[in-house]
């Protein structure tokens, strides 16, 4: 697993600077690309998106690595 706050936490994140998120994304498309020449195939990225575009993003870097990409859209109430 592959969690983006614990990843990104190298990088200091400025809110409303969207290197961050570029530097994360390109980070995890290193660490895969890394594991996936010692045949490891299956990857879970665990972090919460700000919007669909920030997804789409990461995506589009992945999908270079694999193209079987799935996502879950995970919510729940405010009682939850």
């Amino acid at each position: 697993m592959l969690d983006g706050d614990y990843i990104g936490a190298i990088f200091p994140r400025d809110y409303g600077d969207n290197n961050w998120a570029e530097y994360l994304y390109e980070t995890f498309a290193y660490l895969i690309s890394f594991h996936k020449q010692s045949d490891i195939e299956n990857f879970v990225i665990n972090y919460v998106f700000e919007n669909p575009a920030s997804l789409y993003n990461l995506q589009t870097k992945l999908i270079k690595l694999d193209s079987n990409i799935k996502t879950l859209y995970l919510s729940c109430n405010e009682e939850e």
